[in-house]
């Protein structure tokens, strides 16, 4: 009998690439979101240090500038558009994922559909290896068959010829299966 041999191997190949491109590019999302949320994190850190110091300046001083109220406005304005960048760009950056696990779901799928085929392929050959094995097992049986007369007149089976046959019978290099 042939070795196995699976016709679909190169897509079923090109499918795991494709796979494991798609993880590449999830984790790669995954990744840029935890920037953002690491840069947001860190924003709000430093609004928090700014504020506390800003409120340490104005306990201990009674007057306050009027430029310095301005200044302190200004900068209030900046941090707030910088966290609403942050925002926009953390939720850009999970629909971006979102979609890219979606993406790797397909391609997980497409790779299941072609690696359950070849597992049926494989157990199909593998149950007509079995079929083959025993048909030759059965015939070298009977070629080797000897019948002798024992002393009560009855014929038997050598013992030698017997194990000769099984041994004959089984190879194993049928058994290896291709690279997958």
């Amino acid at each position: 009998m042939k070795r196995f041999r699976f016709p679909l191997d190169r897509l079923r190949h090109w499918r795991r690439l494709q796979q494991e491109s798609e993880q590449a590019k999830l984790d790669e999302c995954v990744v840029r979101l935890r920037s953002v949320e690491h840069m947001e994190a860190e924003l709000d850190r430093r609004r928090i240090t700014e504020e506390q110091s800003l409120r340490g300046n104005l306990a201990a001083n009674t007057v306050i500038a009027a430029g310095d109220t301005s200044l302190w406005a200004a900068h209030r304005n900046q941090m707030r558009r910088l966290a609403d960048s942050l925002a926009a760009k953390k939720n850009d950056a999970r629909l971006e994922m979102e979609r890219q696990r979606s993406v790797l779901l397909n391609a997980r799928r497409r790779s299941e559909v072609l690696n359950r085929a070849h597992e049926a392929a494989f157990q199909n050959w593998r149950r007509d290896l079995d079929r083959e094995q025993e048909a030759i097992a059965g015939e070298l049986y009977l070629t080797h068959w000897r019948p002798s007369r024992n002393r009560a007149g009855g014929f038997r089976i050598e013992a030698a010829a017997l194990a000769e046959a099984a041994a004959q019978a089984v190879s194993p290099r049928l058994f290896r299966k291709t690279a997958t």
